[in-house]
């Protein structure tokens, strides 16, 4: 994996990249979302009746949990841990999920370099020297608010990473909602928390106070108030937001929030990848 893969690889994204950003009305994926959320997905949807009417159901916000937006990265380091891996990377690439990374020899070893962070003894953290990351987009769409970051996690391969793809789908057939309108998410860099004052998640929660807003006025007339649908460790975010917002701004644009095997209890310890 070099640094021609993000030259090489533009046709094979653009054929992968859903067709919610290219306004066909439909995902590609039908692979193997992961089997939790795709079991919930059905609960979700199971009552919808298919071809819902436009504005027959309120807004919904989409929360990934960890793994569970894709990110890209480039890099121009002063050294690198093998000399098979590369040095300067000017395109944007594929860092989360890059499976062929796993799976080539010596390939977790570069990986790693570029998506681990440093931490640092003032609490902070950053990414490793020379090293960007960012929310990955390859759509026209590179608003917060888009789907694409949350469809799959590794747009080359899309069927075999499928996250909230079938629910997005499935929320547009049987719900009549439109992506970038009605149906929107919230992305982040699942490294850092959603809470941090400085990094790549600085403004996530005056961003997600902004989306539900605005999606909750995207039909215009009266306000329609949001449904939040959030996975695992997204439960936690929304449950730090919704703890620092009002009740009266919760009462106007709030109507439901479905937390998706959300480790309230506590989780066990994350494992450390060398």
């Amino acid at each position: 994996r070099g640094a021609a893969r993000g030259r090489l690889e533009g046709p094979a994204r653009m054929a992968a990249r859903s067709d919610f950003e290219r306004g066909r009305g439909r995902a590609p994926v039908r692979g193997c979302p992961t089997l939790l959320v795709a079991l919930l997905a059905a609960l979700l949807v199971l009552l919808l009746p298919r071809g819902g009417c436009a504005g027959a159901y309120p807004p919904v916000v989409l929360v990934p949990g960890a793994g569970g937006t894709y990110l890209q990265a480039r890099w121009n380091k002063t050294s690198v841990p093998a000399p098979w891996c590369t040095r300067i990377q000017r395109e944007w690439t594929d860092v989360w999920l890059a499976l062929d990374s796993f799976f080539v020899p010596g390939g977790i070893t570069c990986w790693s370099q570029n998506f681990r962070l440093v931490n640092w003894a003032n609490g902070t953290s950053t990414n490793m020297p020379g090293v960007e990351v960012r929310v990955g987009y390859t759509g026209r769409d590179k608003s917060f608010g888009a789907l694409e970051p949350v469809l799959c996690i590794d747009p080359s391969l899309c069927r075999e990473t499928g996250y909230f793809a079938e629910l997005a789908r499935a929320l547009q057939e049987r719900a009549g909602l439109a992506p970038g309108e009605t149906l929107l998410a919230a992305p982040y860099d699942h490294r850092y928390a959603t809470d941090a004052d400085a990094g790549p998640n600085a403004d996530w929660e005056v961003n997600l106070t902004a989306l539900v807003e605005r999606a909750s006025q995207s039909r215009g007339g009266a306000a329609q108030r949001v449904v939040l649908v959030s996975h695992s460790l997204g439960g936690l975010a929304v449950l730090h937001w919704l703890q620092n917002r009002t009740q009266a701004w919760k009462d106007a644009y709030l109507g439901s929030w479905v937390a998706i095997s959300a480790p309230f209890g506590g989780s066990a310890k994350v494992s450390r990848i060398a």
